[in-house]
């Protein structure tokens, strides 16, 4: 990441709040679980899979390609989510 996106507090904001989401969805609420079904290598594989292209594609956009301005905190999309 470039200067200008380490300073953009929105891109830091949303990077931030991605970050926790995929840590509580991929390590936390998985070691929460009891008595889950078996499940099969392959569909393992494959959601291992689109959540590294997922998050790679998201952090690389907030972290290099796009710049949100300071102004967006008080927009009401980003309020809102």
């Amino acid at each position: 990441a470039n200067r200008a996106h380490r300073e953009a507090l929105p891109n830091m904001i949303l990077l931030g709040l991605f970050v926790f989401h995929y840590v509580n969805r991929s390590i936390v609420f998985p070691l929460r679980m009891r008595g889950g079904s078996p499940m099969p290598a392959s569909v393992m594989f494959l959601a291992w899979l689109f959540c590294s292209v997922n998050g790679y594609l998201q952090s690389r956009y907030l972290c290099a390609m796009h710049i949100y301005p300071n102004g967006w905190i008080q927009d009401p999309r980003f309020m809102i989510g």
